[in-house]
């Protein structure tokens, strides 16, 4: 159960009448085949894959969920009609990496490359 991350949600669950049940969630990517692996769990899982620690690129990964994160409330309390442009030309036009965009973006909602570039940042947010 998670009510800071899925409030609406769990409203319908209780609106159903379905037991709720207390769980620990956490994240984490496998991709290619194994080829990267990281967690969201702890530093340890963050960097499960020994590689990853000279890899700058999980640095940069790292930076960008942190400053992605932390202006996404700003993003939510901006009036209807502002903010309403796509995931993609948010991330070009704010500097965010491939690397995040592809190992922490895109794996939560599973978005293909042609629908990332038109989803919507705010309905992102919002999920």
């Amino acid at each position: 159960m998670n009510p800071i991350t899925y409030p609406n949600f769990l409203s319908f669950l209780k609106l159903q009448s379905i037991p709720l049940l207390s769980t620990s969630m956490s994240f984490s990517v496998s991709r290619d085949r194994g080829t990267f692996e990281w967690s969201g769990s702890g530093l340890s899982a963050v960097f499960t894959q020994l590689s990853n620690l000279w890899n700058w690129e999980m640095y940069r990964m790292i930076f960008d969920i942190v400053r992605f994160n932390t202006f996404a409330t700003d993003l939510l309390d901006m009036p209807q009609g502002e903010g309403g442009t796509s995931l993609q030309r948010y991330l070009d036009e704010n500097g965010y990496s491939c690397a995040f965009r592809d190992n922490y973006l895109i794996v939560p909602l599973s978005l293909s490359s042609p629908v990332f570039t038109y989803f919507s940042v705010i309905l992102y947010l919002r999920v």
